[in-house]
Parts: structure tokens; C-alpha cells; sequence
């Protein structure tokens, strides 16, 4: 199938400060967009990671508590502690993330690496460490996350980590005190991020497999590693830095065999960064500007979408906005958090892909209203001489694994 993009003619109006927008090609599948709704008691929720059955986790406030979501019904996921987070789950319904203890202590409340069998949680072997997370897991059961220790002066200093048959395996760093696994595919290849040199400024993805950490290297400045698929198709955000001297801007890139290819956003002077990535390369992560906020982003054979554009005109009128796409399943369906506009609530969306056409045959009002919104930021830049490198609120670094 062809694959394009399109552009509103309107952006070139704001071309010297946004840029031109990208457009969502009617070859690319529209989607169908469900709330999953709330759990009794709860009052906000977000989704995090999906399975290749659709069966969402997610995270319920207050409290936080765990759950699994599937086909309109929650299942909570108990023990281990006063909190729990789940991040990942996989196709057997096996869940991991993070229980909290009911203590304080000198560094705040434990975090323990977990998963949950049969919606039990099974605390993983920390080896002494203070804190614990575990980020993802496959269908093996081998978890990757990052544990942290008490280091020089008191600092914490964090380490990737894969819990292997149960047992902790550190990863290492690529130079510096500090790393973080995001995601692990089914050949045991773990992504993530490390300091190249203790105290740098600027981390970089790494891939592990087979015992060695293989830095990716950036284009101009830091890179991220969010997720790998089962091809060895990295997803996550490269930094753009045109200008000695001036902020750079965050890009989502893609990474393999040994190169970055920048995905863009929905606009230049946004942010963006890719959080997941399915075995047909369709990506999802985010786009972010600090006057526009952030807008839930697919990326497919060059081709830019805003997932707003697939809300129903009784989702707009009720002021939801996606912000956030957090994962991506091998069905191409999507988990993405909204927010609430009127009084801020926050829900997760279940994305499920429909017909291959424009709905009703109309524009798509998302990216429409986007592009006002980007004259509206043009005069706002003129009457402020903004730097068009201005610095973009990072959101939490993966789909399956937010923190």
C-alpha cells in the first residue's frame, strides 16, 4: 500500500516559525477511539503498555493502584506493598512493574521491581538495592529495568538491569555511573539510556545483547532508547541541535543497523519522541510544545498524524485531548492517555483501526484546529522574539514503561 502525506496549504503562513504540519495519508488506517472508563473508586487512570490480545495496563489513581484491562473489564492486581504500578504486560497476562512500601525512610518509600502472576505480586531480587523497577517484559518472563544504590556524596546511582530465570544480571553503563533499561524484545535485546562519562550532560541509547552494551550513538547532541521490536528496530527520540550555544530540540528517530532516521512532529518547533514500536515499524509517542502542550503522534512510512484527528465530534465537544501514545501492539491498535480539558481529568483510549478513509469524507479537525493554533503561536513568537529551539517539558520515556 502507498503511503503518503499531505500538507494544509495554510502552513505556509507559519512556515519561518512551525513549520509545515504533517498530514495523515487516507491510505493509513483511521482509528476507532474508546475510553476503557474507571474502575469503581477510581478517579484517574493511564494505560501504559498492551499486549498483542489488547489487554491494557494501567495505572488507577488515587493510590496508584494496578490494573489489567481487557474487553470492558478491569482486573486489580494485588500484593506487595501500599501502592502499585504496573508498566508492561504481556501476551500471557504476566504484568511488571513497581510495588511501593508503606514506609518513608532517609530516601522516600522503597520501589520493588514486580510482576504479577494470576494478578499475585511477585517481588523480583533486588541485590541489595535501595529502589527497583522493572520497565518490560517478554513472553520468556525476562524483565528489564534499572536498580539503583547509594553512591559518592549519598547520590543514588542507577544501573540497567535484567532479571534472567528470577536472578538480577546488571547490564552496565557505556562510560558513566548511570543507566536505565526501557524495553527488552523476544532475543533477550535490551534498550535504554547511560551516561557516557560520570556527571555528562547528555545521555545516549544503548542496545545490550548477548553480555556487551553497543552505544547508538545521536545525531547532533543525546539520544533515548524506548523500545525495540522483534527485528531490532529501536524507537525513541534523538536531540537536533542547529545552533552552537541555543537549546536543542528532541526529536523522535528511529535506529538501525548503526543509523538514526529523525520521524520529525507535528510541527518544527515542537518536540517530539517515539515511546513504542510494532513489528510493521509503526510508531507512537508524542509531540510537545510548551504553549501548545502535548499531542498523542503516529509515525508510518513518513507520514506525521495527529491521533486527535480520530476523535468523535462527542469526544471534542467534551474537550479530550490525546496527549500521550504509550504503546502500539502487532494489530496496530494503540494506547494512548487524554486529558480532560474543562477540569483536567485524565483517561485512557483504546485506538482500534478502522476503515482506510477519511470519516464522512470531512478534514480531519485535529491537525485542522493544529494549524491555528500554530499562526496563533507565530504571532506570539513575533511579539516575543521566542527562540524557536525553546526548551519542551520531556514527557516519561516509554509506552510500557513511564515512570
Amino acid at each position: 500500500m502507498v503511503r503518503g502525506k499531505t500538507m494544509f496549504s495554510k502552513a505556509a503562513a507559519v512556515g519561518a516559525a512551525m513549520g509545515a504540519l504533517a498530514i495523515p495519508a487516507w491510505g493509513l488506517p483511521t482509528y476507532s477511539v474508546q475510553s476503557i472508563g474507571v474502575p469503581a473508586g477510581g478517579g484517574s487512570i493511564r494505560g501504559y503498555g498492551i499486549n498483542s490480545n489488547g489487554q491494557i495496563a494501567a495505572r488507577v489513581d488515587p493510590g496508584p493502584e494496578a490494573y489489567l484491562w481487557a474487553e470492558g473489564a478491569f482486573e486489580r492486581l494485588t500484593g506487595g506493598g501500599a501502592s502499585r504500578l504496573p508498566k508492561a504486560v504481556n501476551d500471557a497476562g504476566t504484568a511488571a512493574g513497581i510495588t511501593h512500601d508503606a514506609g518513608g525512610g532517609a530516601f522516600g518509600a522503597q520501589q520493588v521491581a514486580t510482576i504479577w502472576v494470576n494478578g499475585l505480586a511477585v517481588a523480583l531480587p533486588s541485590g541489595g538495592a535501595y529502589h527497583a523497577v522493572a520497565s518490560a517484559i517478554n513472553e520468556a518472563n525476562v524483565v528489564a529495568g534499572y536498580r539503583s544504590f547509594g553512591g559518592p556524596g549519598g547520590f543514588f546511582e542507577t544501573r540497567a538491569v535484567a532479571w534472567v530465570g528470577g536472578a538480577p544480571v546488571e547490564l552496565g553503563t557505556l562510560g558513566g555511573r548511570n543507566s536505565q533499561a526501557n524495553d527488552i524484545n523476544e532475543h533477550n535485546q535490551v534498550v535504554g539510556s547511560s551516561e557516557v562519562a560520570p556527571g555528562s550532560n547528555h545521555g545516549f541509547a544503548f542496545l545490550w545483547q548477548a553480555g556487551t552494551m553497543i552505544g547508538l550513538g545521536g545525531l547532533t547532541g543525546g539520544s533515548q532508547a524506548a523500545a525495540i521490536n522483534d527485528h531490532g528496530l529501536v524507537a525513541g527520540a534523538a536531540d537536533v541541535c542547529p545552533v552552537v550555544g541555543r537549546p536543542c530540540v528532541r526529536q523522535a528517530a528511529l535506529w538501525e543497523a548503526g543509523v538514526w532516521t529523525p520521524l520529525g512532529a507535528l510541527a518544527a518547533t515542537f518536540d517530539s519522541g517515539a515511546l513504542d514500536v510494532n513489528n510493521s515499524g509503526l510508531a507512537v509517542g508524542y509531540s510537545s510544545h510548551a504553549l501548545a502542550g502535548s499531542h498523542a503522534t503516529l509515525w508510518s512510512e513518513g507520514s506525521i498524524v495527529d491521533l486527535n484527528d480520530f476523535l468523535s465530534p462527542e469526544q471534542r465537544a467534551a474537550g479530550w485531548v490525546l496527549d500521550i501514545a504509550w504503546g502500539v501492539n502487532d494489530a496496530a491498535q494503540i494506547v494512548a492517555t487524554g486529558r480532560e480539558s474543562l477540569n483536567g481529568d485524565t483517561r485512557t483510549f483504546l485506538l482500534t483501526p478502522a476503515a482506510a478513509q477519511p470519516p464522512n469524507g470531512v478534514p480531519e479537525p485535529g491537525t485542522a484546529a493544529l494549524v491555528g493554533l500554530a499562526a496563533a503561536l507565530f504571532g506570539f513568537a513575533r511579539r516575543a522574539r521566542l527562540n524557536s529551539c525553546m526548551a519542551v517539558h520531556a514527557e516519561p520515556t516509554s509506552a510500557s514503561r513511564a515512570s
